[in-house]
Formats: C-alpha cells, structure tokens, sequence
C-alpha cells in the first residue's frame, strides 16, 4: 500500500488520538532506476576493464630489449645471461660464460669486437670464457667493418673456449672473423648459416652436428682442423679450405652432404679425412685439389684405401684451377 512512499518524521500514522493527524507529511519516491553497471552491460564493462588491465600487466612483464654500447668504453660482461632482445656493439669483453636465453634474440651490428677473457680454472690449457646461446644470435658485418670474436689477451689458439649454439633458434654469421678459439663455433641441432666469414689461428674452426648448417664463401685457414662433422649432411659451398692440419674431417653418420664447388689444399696432413665409424661412401665432386694429380689427390685423402672398414671419397670429377669464390675482403 505505502510503496514507494518515505515518511517525513516519526510520528505514528494511527493511534494515541490522533488518527490520520499524526501524518505530517508524505511524499512520492520514484522507484529507483537500475544501474547501468548492473545486469549484462556490468559484466560486459567489467570484462573488458579485466582484459585491459591484464594486457598492461602482461605487457610490463615483457623485458624491453637492450643495447650495450662499448664504442667509447668497453662492455664487460662477468658470467651474465641475456634473457630479453639485446643488441652489441663496440668493444664487447666476455669473462666466465655469457648464455643468451631461448626467447632472447642477440644481435651484434657491424664493427662489434667480442673478445674472451683468459681464464683456466679446470686447469686444461684451454680458456674457459664462451658464448652460450639457445636463443637466436645474428652477427652480420660487411666488408669494411667485420664482425671480430677473439681472445683479449692470448694471441693463440684455445685462449678462449667457443661460440656453442645449443639446440638453439638459429644463427646467422656473415662477414665475421673468428681467431684464438678452442672451437670457434660448436654447433648442435642449430639451423645456421655461415658465410664470408674466416676462421684463423683456432684449434678448430667449425664443430656440428646439425643437418641445417650452411656454410660458404668461407676462408679457413691456419686451424687445427678447419671442419669437423658427424651425423648430419650440411652444405659446404665455394669456401677456401687451406693450411690447416686436417681440412674436413667427417667422423660418423654422414650419407649425403654437399661438398662441391671448393678450394680444399695445401693441408699438411689431409684436405679430407673420414674416420670411426663413417662407412658410407662420401660424394664431393667438382672440387679444386691443388693438383690435376689423381696420386696425390688420394694421398691427401683419408678414406677406404687407407682403412678398409671407411667408406670412399668420390672425388670425381674435380676442377684443375682455383676457384674465385671464396672470402675477398
């Protein structure tokens, strides 16, 4: 009877006398109207006030990407992980081990210099410093500024570990120079490509086992070993491949690589070498030898003349003159 009606003071509508009387005064009150935040439109702005909220939260916890600059002064990085987007450039000085995290891309611009502490603590002879990356790294240089990975202090080889690609999301070298290094790069089930680059003065130059390894237009030279491989077929194209000890050696599983269109000579102990467990025949035609020699040729080569267990390097035919195509700068 009295909804939406609001008494102006206490009084009693009815008893003590005073009958209707005792009402003061009354008023109408509209019946309130709903709020525009209650029902479906409420959830609806609540929701979409929700996922704003989250995508700004989600978006502060994103790390930015970094650049450490080493042009004026040189960067010195002391057992670090990288874990966000991370650019170099100048002098870049690693100690201990730097790792580059899965979702963390490191690119190094043209110019960079990365040289490797000396350090021995398991007391092998072999530095200890190296560059661990299971993410992404991109070092692309040009001809007149080269990408350099080197020692700091020790002008020979193993005076730093490596560059190892750990099931990483790929790498990218171009126009860089490798010197000083146990293994320069180390590489496992890694896409990577290699190209114009030169690895000198290392005890090897290349070690992987990776079938999306990519490797030309390379000078490798004045290593230990220049390419070491087992397990998987890469493509090995229009490199120089000289003055090392062994210049290729194939070790195990391999079945079709692509060895073509190279300058391999000049190696003091074997252009090409296959060894363990390597008993399928190995195909690299259209190579430059050193010579139009078949006698000699064989005699650099390592295979199932030498141990009948190995399979044969097919080395015919072969190119009698030096290929151009090779690292320039």
């Amino acid at each position: 009877m009295f909804r939406g009606i609001k008494f102006k003071n206490s009084l009693p509508l009815c008893g003590g006398g005073l009958g209707w009387g005792g009402l003061v005064f009354i008023e109408e009150t509209p019946p309130p109207r709903p709020s525009p935040l209650k029902g479906e439109g409420a959830n609806k702005a609540f929701l979409n006030n929700g996922l704003v909220f989250l995508f700004a939260f989600f978006l502060s916890c994103i790390p930015k990407p970094q650049i450490m600059d080493g042009s004026q002064t040189p960067v010195v990085l002391d057992n670090l992980v990288i874990d966000r987007d991370t650019t170099w450039q100048g002098m870049i000085r690693i100690k201990g081990t730097v790792e580059v995290k899965k979702d963390a891309v490191l690119t190094l611009k043209p110019g960079t210099v990365v040289s490797f502490a000396w350090m021995d603590n398991d007391k092998d002879g072999i530095g200890d410093s190296e560059l661990i990356v299971k993410g992404q790294l991109i070092a692309v240089g040009s001809p007149e500024q080269l990408v350099i990975f080197t020692s700091t202090t020790r002008a020979v080889a193993n005076g730093w570990k490596e560059i190892r690609l750990e099931q990483a999301q790929g790498g990218e070298f171009k126009y860089c120079y490798f010197t000083f290094a146990n293994w320069a790069l180390h590489v496992h089930f890694t896409p990577v490509s290699v190209d114009y680059c030169r690895f000198e003065f290392n005890e090897g130059g290349m070690r992987f086992n990776s079938n999306l390894m990519y490797i030309r237009h390379n000078l490798i030279q004045n290593n230990r070993i220049g390419l070491r491989f087992l397990q998987c077929d890469p493509v090995i194209e229009g490199n120089t491949i000289k003055d090392n000890l062994t210049g290729i050696f194939i070790r195990l599983g391999v079945k079709k690589p692509i060895i073509t269109q190279n300058n391999i000579y000049q190696n003091e102990n074997y252009n090409l070498k296959i060894g363990e467990e390597q008993a399928a025949d190995i195909a690299c035609p259209n190579n430059y030898w050193g010579t139009t020699s078949q006698e000699i040729i064989e005699a650099k080569i390592y295979d199932k003349k030498d141990s009948g267990y190995l399979g044969r390097v097919k080395y015919q035919p072969f190119i009698g003159v030096p290929l151009g195509t090779a690292w320039s700068p």
